[in-house]
Order: C-alpha cells, then structure tokens, then sequence
C-alpha cells in the first residue's frame, strides 16, 4: 500500500431543516404550535442548527485529516458496513409517521407508514457518473472515510431529541457530500433504482453549489443557430442550461440570452439587469429555453452585446449579488460576423469592467464537431478564463454545470470557519417535502492509496 497523489477536495457537512415538510402548515404555524411564536425563539433556532452544523463540519474535518482514517484494513470493515440505498437491508427500518412520510409512499397520518427509516444507520449515495464495477480510489476513500462519522452522526441526531420534541417533531437529518459525488446521510432509507443507481448527485444541489461558489452574478449566452438543430445539440444545450440555472439560489443573480443571426434576452426584456435567482424566476427562463428553436447564422458580438448591456443595467440599478460574475458562453459553430471588429468591441467592454475591478470570468465552450475553437479558446486565454471543447455526444450538462467549482477553489484561502450559510427553501429529493438547510464548506486534502 503507498500514497499515489494528492487531491485538493471541496466537501460540505449540512443539517437540513426539515420542518417545512412536516405538515401542510407553514414554518411560522408548526412554531406556533409548539408556544414559540417569538423572533427570539425562532432566532435560538436557527442558531442552534448552526452551532450543530459548525461542530458537525470539524467533526468531519478531524476524521478526514487523519493518516489511519482509511488503511487496508478499514476499506474491508468498510465493505461490509456502508449501506447503499439501493441494494441495503437496514437492520433497524420504522415507519417514523408524517414527518419524514415520502410522497410516493403515503402521508403517514394515522399510524400509517409513509416511508421506511433507519435512525441508528447512515446512508450511502454514489452520484450516477461515478458508477463503476469497482469504484475508482476517490470514491472508495470517500465511502470508507466518511463511514468513522456514523457513530458521530447517530449520537447527535439523539442528542437533538430533547430540544425538538418542543416542537413535536424528529430531529434534523445529518448529511455530508463530497466533490466525488459521495453522499452519506443519517437516516438512512431503502429506494427503489432503476439499474441499481441512485439518480442522486449533490454536487447539483442548491446547497453543494450555493456553499461551494458563494453569491454569484451568471449571464448564459446560448448559440441556437441553424447547426444547433443537427446532432441533439440544441437538446444538449437546454439540458446543460438548466442544470446551470437550476443550481442557482436566492443569493445569486443570473440572465439568458439566445444569439443566432441576432440575439434576445430569454425571459426579460432587453434593456433590463439580471434577475434574482428565485424559483419563479428560474422557472420560468427555464421554461423559455425549453422552447428555443434553432435557425439563422452565429453572430458571437450580438450576443456579448446583450450581455455587456445587462451588466451595465445592474450595475445602475445594483441589481446584483456584488461578488463574483461569470460569463457562459457556448457555441457549435463558426462565427459569421466580422472577427476583427468583434474582439475590438470585447476587448474594450472588458476593459471597462477591469477599470471598475470587476472583470466577469469567462467560461467558453466550443460544442461539436464544426464548432469555432479558435475564437472561444483565445477569449478564455486572453481574458483569464476557462475554454472547453466538448464533442458531438459529451456531456455538455456536467461540463457547462461544473463552472462553479472555479469560484470554489478562489474561496479556499478565505473560508470562514465560523460561518454557516442558508439555502433557500428547495424540495427535497426524498419527496418528504420542503426545507432549507445550513451548510458550511470544508476543503481536504485526499490522500488516495492504491
């Protein structure tokens, strides 16, 4: 056995904050219920929630950072002590009533059963890219590393009873997932997969992105000329705009603008600054670009034209999130306006934002096989930013989807170790309903042993 390399690796402990799916009622009404209706009360809350996140997340990071987290030794205990969603037999499943009631399985009201859960055994979920018959070594060490914090995890989450039995429910689940797309969650809970994979990657989930990036301002500018109708491409192209959208939260600002021989905004007018990233909003440019249809040349400048002016406009009106900035900008094809004169008008644009420091990071993405690598790459190289060439059949989605993790990286020297940020309300993935959840970032350094 021997140390082959090390990785630098993004994780993030949450406790998700179940109670706005306990019942029908809100979040203010099950408070009432328990006779804590104060600001204070509520405040004390949400507190606690975060000193359990902060004492789960070092923790986690103890575990992680020790040398005999994960020998030989341990990968064989390992084996036979995680228990994958899938394929598990939990050794102590109860039926736990409305709370955590599943929404396929029934409401679990009256002494019904809406869903089996194991409070004494975590869960293991692998992210469906990294699938494999013999799972690469990132993701054993991650299933066996994290397998040490059960005993963690049970412990608290009994410790917790006490205090929320004042509000007649369950504690909180505790979970924690990794940049390899490894999740381990207490309870734990048997599913039913298709082929025996979890559909499952939170890595795309608003509280992996949100804690990873921090607020953000995101413009996609999307190519649907007459190229992007052959191939799948503009099917690809939805599908990788909205996982980028979709990972967006309440903190964040964002714009969709389609380019062809001309360009549009994609649900907003022309002549307005970003929008705020809320479900509503989302939804529904979400919706539009579902719509687009594909037809006409690939003028790049018509596109950055919009996205320069959206940029101007929320600076204006301080529409923004007033942190980091990206642009997105993806094509299949050559482009058919002048070249010479397009890089003129860009390099002076972000000039003007480099006068003023805030310089958007430019993310270029050449798309098929007949697609312009010349001008995306430069741009990319010339500006500080990232270019990538995907090919007819790739995964544009996962690459499109993975532009958060350079924020990430910039966040690694600055990460506050005392802080826990909030999500916006969000559905969870379990069908138990909505909540929020508090979260806080750890970066590792994974020694990978083979």
């Amino acid at each position: 056995m021997r140390i082959s390399r090390q990785a630098f690796a993004w994780s993030f402990v949450s406790i998700g904050c179940i109670l706005l799916g306990i019942t029908p009622c809100s979040f203010a009404e099950t408070v009432s219920m328990s006779r804590m209706t104060s600001e204070a009360a509520l405040e004390n809350m949400f507190l606690k929630m975060e000193r359990d996140t902060l004492q789960f997340a070092e923790k986690m990071e103890e575990l992680l950072a020790s040398d005999a987290k994960c020998t030989q030794s341990t990968l064989e205990s390992c084996r036979g002590g995680s228990y994958h969603g899938c394929n598990s037999e939990f050794p102590n499943p109860e039926c736990p009533g409305m709370q955590y009631a599943i929404a396929d399985c029934g409401k679990g009201k009256e002494g019904g059963c809406g869903g089996v859960f194991d409070f004494t055994t975590s869960q293991i979920r692998i992210s469906p890219d990294q699938y494999s018959y013999d799972y690469n070594d990132r993701v054993k060490d991650g299933v066996c590393s994290t397998l040490s914090a059960e005993k963690y995890m049970t412990a608290a989450w009994e410790g917790g009873k006490e205090y929320w039995s004042g509000f007649s429910v369950e504690p909180p689940p505790i979970f924690f997932g990794s940049a390899d797309g490894v999740f381990r969650i207490l309870p734990g809970s048997p599913s039913e997969c298709s082929f025996g994979l979890f559909t499952y990657d939170p890595r795309i989930r608003p509280w992996y992105v949100g804690a990873s990036s921090g607020p953000k301002d995101v413009i996609l500018i999307l190519d649907t000329s007459g190229s992007m109708g052959i191939v799948g491409r503009l099917a690809a192209m939805k599908k990788a705009a909205e996982r980028v959208i979709s990972t967006l939260n309440y903190a964040d600002h964002f714009a969709a603008i389609e380019f062809n021989s001309i360009a549009n905004r994609v649900g907003a007018r022309r002549g307005t600054p970003l929008q705020k990233a809320t479900t509503l909003n989302k939804e529904s440019v979400i919706n539009e670009i579902k719509n687009l249809n594909s037809g006409g040349e690939t003028n790049f400048r018509s596109g950055f034209e919009i996205a320069f002016d959206v940029l101007k406009y929320s600076e204006a009106t301080e529409k923004s999130s007033n942190c980091h900035q990206a642009i997105l900008f993806l094509t299949d094809g050559v482009m058919s306006d002048d070249k010479n004169s397009f890089l003129g008008y860009f390099d002076g644009e972000y000039s003007r934002l480099k006068s003023k420091g805030k310089p958007p990071v430019l993310f270029t993405y050449s798309f098929g096989q007949l697609a312009d690598a010349e001008v995306p790459k430069n741009l990319a190289c010339k500006y500080n930013g990232l270019w990538a060439d995907i090919e007819d059949g790739g995964n544009l989605a996962e690459t499109m989807g993975a532009y958060y993790k350079y924020f990430a990286l910039g966040l690694s020297a600055n990460v506050d170790s005392k802080f826990v940020s909030w999500v916006e309300p969000y559905e969870f993935a379990e069908g138990t309903g909505y909540g929020t959840t508090g979260k806080r970032s750890i970066l590792l350094v994974v020694l990978l042993l083979v």
